[in-house]
C-alpha cells in the first residue's frame, strides 16, 4: 500500500480531485490507532472492492492494521 501511494503521488497532478481526496482518506486512515476507527473510516470514505468477499477481506485488514 505504501508503494501504490507514492506512485500515485507520483501523478497526483493526473487524478481528478476526486481521486486526490480519495487518496488522501485511504493514507489518513492507514495511520489511526484504533482498529475500528480504520474500518469505520474506511466505510466514510466509500473504499469498496470488486467482491463481497474481498470487501470482508479489506476490512479486515483494516482492523488489524495490515493495510
Amino acid at each position: 500500500m505504501t508503494r501504490n501511494l507514492a506512485g500515485l503521488d507520483a501523478v497526483r497532478g493526473l487524478l481528478t480531485p476526486e481521486a486526490q481526496a480519495l487518496r488522501d482518506d485511504f493514507a489518513r486512515l492507514r495511520a489511526l490507532p484504533s482498529g475500528l476507527a480504520r474500518l469505520q473510516a474506511l466505510r466514510r470514505a466509500g473504499i469498496r472492492r470488486q467482491t463481497p468477499a474481498q470487501d470482508a477481506a479489506l476490512q479486515l485488514m483494516a482492523l488489524l492494521g495490515w493495510l
